[in-house]
């Protein structure tokens, strides 16, 4: 399919009817810059691929665009696109890169944002349950502000994680959630409930520097926490060896952490000298890896130190 030699001359199109759009209708026809359309059910895969559109108009509404399906990331007219315009009663409205979804929006489908570089920012809240995979990719984002608790983020559905990818730049300023006031804060620490008892949905928590969980916790993967500095375990020394693979957010970001356990008067002590329990005979791979408040260690009956234990 080789459009381009039909369409080398072509840089505006206007697609007036509601009707799914089927595959390779637009595959590389890349002289398009302008392109408008109507809210569909549908788009199949490579309707969009090797397009380069500049300035996209859509003639429906955010909550229209999330009822679409989108077969592929070929199938988003949206992706990579510098400006786009939603026509809602008939008025031409300037997206301003503010995403604000629905609160009574409970799934992002799979490619939806699929490289919307237009977002800036995107505010979300507690009904929305589950992001799809690749439901956000490489876009720009900047903030992203949530209406509900950290247990409920933490909640939500995902194949993978929260799939929010923020902006690398340092204008990057990460999450924010509602205080008593009903105003927004940055979240800088966060505390995981107990309800929660593993941890997969960190990304967009760019600018936390302190977490607070305990031995609920029993998998740690895929977390994306930068700025972390300071870790505050709600147990002891052997919780936090046996439990294994939590050890993994030590080595996130690859700095130096605090690490502190809760003392015998129910506060957080940052020991210098760990002393291995009796009854931890194995230290796995990552436990300690990248603590600096440690500075000696007493073995007990330890028999094996895995690689990168205290890295």
């Amino acid at each position: 399919y080789d459009n381009n030699t039909y369409t080398k001359y072509i840089t505006d199109v206007t697609l007036t009817s509601s009707a799914d759009i089927v595959s390779y209708a637009f595959y590389n026809c890349s002289s398009i810059v302008n392109f408008t359309f109507n809210k569909t059910d549908k788009i199949e895969i490579y309707a969009f691929s090797n397009v380069n559109f500049n300035n996209v108009n859509y003639y429906g509404t955010m909550d229209d665009w999330l009822n679409t399906k989108l077969v592929s990331e070929s199938s988003n007219p949206i992706s990579n696109v510098n400006t786009l315009h939603l026509i809602v009663d008939g008025k031409l409205q300037l997206f301003d890169g503010n995403l604000i979804i629905n609160h009574k929006t409970t799934k992002i489908s799979r490619y939806t944002f699929y490289r919307w570089n237009v977002i800036k920012s995107i505010k979300f809240g507690s009904n929305l349950r589950c992001i799809e995979t690749d439901a956000f990719y490489q876009n720009d984002i900047e903030k992203v502000y949530y209406d509900g608790t950290i247990e409920q983020l933490l909640s939500i559905s995902t194949n993978s994680n929260i799939d929010i990818d923020l902006a690398m730049a340092s204008s990057n300023e990460g999450l924010f959630m509602l205080d008593d006031n009903n105003e927004y804060y940055q979240v800088t620490e966060i505390t995981i409930p107990e309800s929660i008892s593993t941890l997969k949905n960190l990304a967009g928590f760019d600018k936390v520097t302190s977490i607070t969980f305990g031995p609920y916790i029993t998998s740690i993967y895929q977390g994306d926490l930068p700025a972390l500095e300071n870790i505050y375990y709600k147990g002891s020394v052997s919780d936090w060896i046996n439990a294994g693979s939590i050890s993994r957010i030590t080595g996130i970001n690859g700095l130096d952490k605090k690490l502190y356990f809760l003392d015998s008067n129910n506060s957080y002590d940052l020991i210098e000298t760990l002393i291995i329990p009796e009854d931890v005979e194995v230290i796995p791979s990552g436990s300690f890896q990248h603590i600096s408040n440690i500075k000696d260690v007493v073995f007990n009956n330890t028999k094996i130190i895995s690689e990168y234990a205290f890295a």
